[in-house]
């Protein structure tokens, strides 16, 4: 038996124990490849959980970063005194859409979340793709007059 402890230990699941006439430690070998298999499932979907949320945590940081470099520019002009009153309407615009897109994407987050705690479920429908791009497009370039 601790020979089989042993071998778990070293994650090696298969052919635990070695007997052809009892019956009983045939079935206790069964018993554990099967704990074994099990395990090994579960590691692997513990890596895969693991590799899936640092592909979304480096996807967050990147979609983050761009509405921040955003309002970053945007104040940095504003704060330039040679601007016409058109012009600091025009960056104030630029400043309020990259805010505006940058709390869609905190809310975004907060939704993900509640997914994954199982407080919300999602309820899908379809929607015209055109009017997706177009406002994310328009977030990203505004109109400029």
């Amino acid at each position: 038996m601790e020979e089989i402890l042993i071998r778990f230990r070293e994650n090696k699941f298969d052919d635990l124990l070695k007997t052809e006439n009892h019956a009983e430690l045939e079935k206790l070998n069964d018993q554990l490849e099967a704990i074994g298999h099990h395990i090994q499932l579960l590691k692997e979907e513990a890596r895969e959980e693991k590799e899936s949320t640092k592909e979304m945590v480096s996807d967050i940081s990147h979609q983050l970063k761009t509405p921040v470099a955003a309002l970053d520019i945007c104040f940095s002009v504003l704060m330039q005194n040679d601007l016409s009153a058109t012009e600091q309407e025009e960056f104030r615009i630029r400043c309020r859409s990259a805010l505006d897109g940058l709390e869609t994407l905190l809310q975004s987050l907060l939704e993900i979340s509640k997914m994954e705690t199982g407080l919300i479920q999602i309820n899908k429908k379809k929607l015209p793709l055109m009017d997706t791009v177009i406002s994310a497009v328009n977030r990203t370039y505004p109109k400029s007059g």
